[in-house]
């Protein structure tokens, strides 16, 4: 009896051990388990998603909560609130609309708008007769992009700013910065702010290698709100919103608003892959659809920025468009992959030097395979002017090569910006061009003619008088304006003293305003 007791109470002790084992290891499973809900998903590469198409689970809220913390705590302290002012002049008592918009962030009917106030300067310089000053404010975000204190950010942020601040998160300190160089056609600029100490600063992800569906996180400043970050996914790529010879936009459905502008759009390993810089809604609100610029294009400019205070683009001369499966079968065509030239522009330019030709399909750029127009534009604009390069493309069928040498590109934008291109009136103090239908969708008009204002000088009679820049000028004297030529000769028949009188478009509204000639 007291050997089988004996015997049933080892069993026991056995049985029990074996239960504290299997225990003792299953708690250890739900600890590790929820370490691994603490820790961000780790992903072999920015085209690694989290999951495999395959896979039924799908990562827990706790895991994607952490890695949006994780993320957010790396990349707030390198970015940075911006807000700027300018002094403009407007004649006493003339009734001015806030928050009014700015070309050129405009999109045709879909414009961002910055946040703009007007603030009354009375103090005046005592030269402004019966005019008075303001300040015009406006707010944007930026990227810290180098310890010695170059900041990343939009251009249409610091275009016209008589002075620049910048917020500092981390120190909680205001900044006065400077414009190191800003580039129109990207609508990018890099400003730099001097500190005592060494600043932390953003690591740049490769944004050819993002995927639509990728998670994404926007930083920035939305309605003077520092510090915001908003989560989504990115929705397309290589989008063309305003018909521009270099737009290459990422489309997101993280939240961007005005204030976001020059903010950062990141990946989830913290990496920017983008810089927020316009959205697309009907009301000024964010409705969901928001446009960054490729990191691999903001810091090709961002570089020749610091380095030179300018850019300079590749050229190699040929209208692009991308192949379409008429093509692939009518040009005996392996896919749709590449660039077809549409038309060798000059006869002079590189690419007809090297024999390119309308119908070539070019698949290969200095070593880089092109799948579509846009890469092909992205890629010649960043090639070194001056640089032999080789091109390969299909013609009748058959893959060919060509030696290219790539020279400077001059774009339409970057011409209409160089004064002399433009009509100049000495006694009004404006340049002006002519409303193209691009302009016409970027200011959001209807007019289809007039004389627009592009720049003002300071203290000139249209200063003095209240015009501002982008003012569409349709009559002088009740007679029609419908080109600048129009107005140049207008004012050439009129003496230096005359009053004229202006109707000028602005905002959407009509006004007169009257002008005394230098």
């Amino acid at each position: 009896m007291v050997r089988f007791n004996s015997r049933i109470y080892t069993l026991a002790v056995a049985m029990l051990a074996i239960g504290l084992l299997v225990g003792a290891g299953f708690s250890l499973s739900l600890v590790k388990l929820k370490a691994d809900e603490s820790k961000p998903p780790v992903t072999g590469g920015a085209m690694t998603p989290l999951i495999q198409p395959h896979e039924a689970v799908m990562p827990s809220a706790t895991q994607l909560s952490s890695a949006f913390n994780a993320v957010s705590k790396a990349v707030q302290p390198v970015v940075v609130n911006i807000n700027t002012s300018q002094k403009v002049r407007m004649q006493q008592g003339f009734q001015m609309f806030p928050f009014g918009d700015d070309f050129p962030f405009g999109f045709g009917n879909n414009s961002d708008r910055r946040d703009r106030q007007y603030k009354y300067d009375d103090r005046g310089n005592g030269d402004e007769g019966d005019s008075a000053s303001m300040q015009q404010k406006s707010l944007g975000s930026g990227i810290i992009v180098d310890p010695r204190g170059y900041i990343l950010t939009n251009y249409h942020v610091v275009e016209k700013a008589d002075k620049i601040e910048v917020f500092l998160a981390d120190v909680k300190k205001t900044i006065t910065a400077k414009v190191v160089g800003k580039d129109k056609v990207s609508d990018l600029a890099v400003i730099k702010i001097d500190l005592d100490q060494g600043l932390p600063y953003a690591r740049f992800g490769n944004s050819d290698e993002t995927q639509v569906g990728d998670w994404v996180l926007a930083f920035g400043s939305p309605f003077n709100f520092p510090q915001t970050v908003t989560a989504g996914i990115i929705s397309a790529k290589g989008r063309n919103i305003d018909g521009g010879p270099l737009e290459n936009f990422i489309q997101t459905d993280a939240s961007i608003n005005p204030g976001n502008s020059g903010g950062p759009l990141v990946n989830m390993r913290g990496e920017v892959i983008g810089v927020n810089t316009a959205i697309v809604t009907p009301n000024q609100g964010n409705i969901g659809i928001g446009f960054a610029i490729p990191s691999n294009s903001a810091k090709s400019v961002m570089e020749q920025l610091i380095n030179t205070g300018k850019v300079v683009r590749g050229w190699l001369g040929v209208s692009v468009q991308e192949v379409t499966p008429a093509m692939v079968r009518n040009f005996k065509l392996k896919d749709d992959k590449g660039a077809m030239i549409a038309d060798v522009s000059d006869p002079k330019s590189p690419a007809a030097k090297a024999g390119l030709k309308t119908g070539d399909v070019i698949v290969e750029f200095n070593g880089t395979p092109i799948a579509s127009r846009n890469k092909l534009v992205e890629i010649v604009t960043a090639t070194d002017v001056g640089k032999k390069t080789v091109v390969k493309f299909y013609r009748d069928g058959k893959l060919q090569e060509a030696d290219v040498t790539i020279t400077e590109r001059n774009l339409p934008d970057e011409q209409s910006e160089t004064p002399e291109k433009r009509e100049e009136h000495g006694r009004l103090g404006v340049s002006i061009d002519n409303l193209t239908p691009q302009m016409a969708r970027r200011l959001r008009t209807n007019s289809e003619d007039g004389a627009v204002i592009m720049d003002i000088d300071p203290g000139s009679a249209a200063d003095r008088a209240g015009l501002q820049q982008y003012d569409i000028i349709h009559e002088i004297n009740r007679q029609p304006t419908k080109t600048a030529k129009d107005l140049t000769e207008a004012i050439k028949n009129t003496k230096s003293g005359d009053e004229i009188l202006l109707s000028v478009e602005r905002d959407g509204g009509s006004i007169f305003i009257s002008v005394a000639l230098d």
